[in-house]
């Protein structure tokens, strides 16, 4: 994760999408693949999970490999 991520950290609230494919129907639930992923981006990222106040979570199956990808936007401000 910190070799490919060149970005600074992103401050104030998130959203968070992260797509996951697989190449079967083998994997863990949804609850558990961005458990582990959203922990890997924190401090990394973001400074700390708390900051997502939305979050989506896709699951792909029948593709040639599995990967993830994972996009972070800052949430703009309703004030």
């Amino acid at each position: 994760t910190a070799t490919q991520y060149r970005g600074k950290m992103i401050d104030g609230d998130i959203t968070v999408v992260l797509n996951c494919y697989f190449i079967n129907k083998i994997h863990a639930d949804c609850g558990n693949l961005s458990k582990g992923i959203l922990d890997a981006l924190q401090g990394l990222v973001y400074k700390n999970d708390k900051q997502i106040k939305h979050l989506e979570v896709l699951v792909h199956e029948g593709l040639n490999e599995d990967y993830f990808e994972v996009m972070v936007e800052r949430v703009a401000s309703v004030h």
